[in-house]
């Protein structure tokens, strides 16, 4: 048999590595230079959000976060915040909070279609073989195929709802490593967005206390204060409470000698460091209506305050890629 002329066996086909699975890039052209197609442009492209959220759908569970979640960060990288809400709610939040069937509805529906289909076997002759997908369903009672096809459910405040309670998290996990490096009121615009498609306050809870799982202090006072009447006050208050008896995480920022860092909170005509600096990262609530300005302070070894205001944007204005979301 003669050899293809010109052809070199590792120029059939581009390989693409389980090890480069991080260089979405690279992997894109890879298909299409493969399939000879133009994957790239379409997917990149914020005209198609919707039916790139459908086919996000039928995929990410297939794959573990990590993998999901750098994808998606590709992916988003050029979209308007806009684009991006659209493909967040349309992929995760617009079945975040769907209401389990009722058992005993279910059931009834699943013995209706189940007894027609073995029925209609059972009519077969028996010298003719079938290759029909439901001929396991032949020697099985219908109680039995129910409960094999019973799937976990969340159930909270008495409600049962259709989706786990680890693919919620999941979903919840994804929307914040899409979101990791944005300025806080860019933020804030998204989960105005999303907590609109919630109805309880229990739902909403349930979201945000998972959504901020290792934030301080001071960035969740922040986001309060963007969210506005979007989150009940009730829910800020306890979530503020929770926050308030952890650990401070101030271990998170760089460590430089002889110096501590303080965060003060004071008004906009009041700039005085507040009387209860510590060394850790304090947030008090004040009762005001005036604009709140931390105060990042360094503090020498005389215990001398040196304070350096940090400036936070007081609108949020719509950016035009996704690098403009990130701090």
């Amino acid at each position: 048999m003669m050899p293809y002329p010109n052809t070199k066996p590792l120029d059939i086909q581009p390989r693409i590595y389980r090890s480069d699975w991080k260089d979405v890039k690279n992997n894109v052209k890879a298909m299409d230079r493969l399939f000879k197609a133009k994957f790239e442009n379409y997917i990149i492209n914020e005209n198609n959000v919707i039916s790139i959220s459908a086919g996000i759908r039928r995929v990410m569970n297939e794959y573990s976060i990590g993998q999901i979640s750098n994808g998606l960060r590709w992916l988003i990288k050029e979209w308007t915040l806009g684009t991006i809400t659209t493909f967040i709610l349309k992929t995760f939040i617009e079945d975040f909070w769907e209401i389990k069937e009722d058992e005993n509805q279910l059931k009834n529906k699943r013995r209706v279609s189940l007894t027609a289909i073995i029925s209609e076997l059972e009519n077969e002759t028996a010298t003719s073989p079938s290759n029909s997908q439901y001929e396991p369903f032949l020697h099985t009672s219908l109680d039995e195929i129910y409960l094999n096809n019973t799937e976990n459910s969340f159930k909270m405040m008495g409600i049962s709802y259709k989706h786990s309670l680890r693919e919620l998290e999941r979903r919840i996990k994804l929307i914040t490593s899409m979101t990791d490096g944005w300025y806080t009121h860019f933020i804030a615009e998204l989960i105005k967005a999303i907590l609109s498609e919630f109805k309880r306050s229990d739902q909403k809870r349930f979201f945000m206390e998972r959504f901020v799982e290792g934030w301080t202090f001071q960035m969740l006072s922040e986001l309060f204060n963007y969210l506005g009447s979007y989150l009940e006050w009730e829910t800020k208050k306890a979530m503020l409470k929770q926050f308030a008896t952890k650990k401070s995480s101030i271990d998170k920022f760089p460590k430089i000698p002889s110096y501590k860092f303080t965060v003060s909170n004071i008004t906009s005509e009041n700039r005085r460091p507040s009387r209860n600096s510590r060394d850790f990262i304090l947030m008090q609530r004040r009762r005001s209506s005036q604009t709140m300005i931390p105060i990042l302070t360094t503090v020498n070894e005389n215990n001398q305050l040196s304070p350096m205001e940090v400036d936070l944007p007081q609108t949020a204005e719509k950016p035009t890629h996704t690098s403009s979301l990130i701090g």
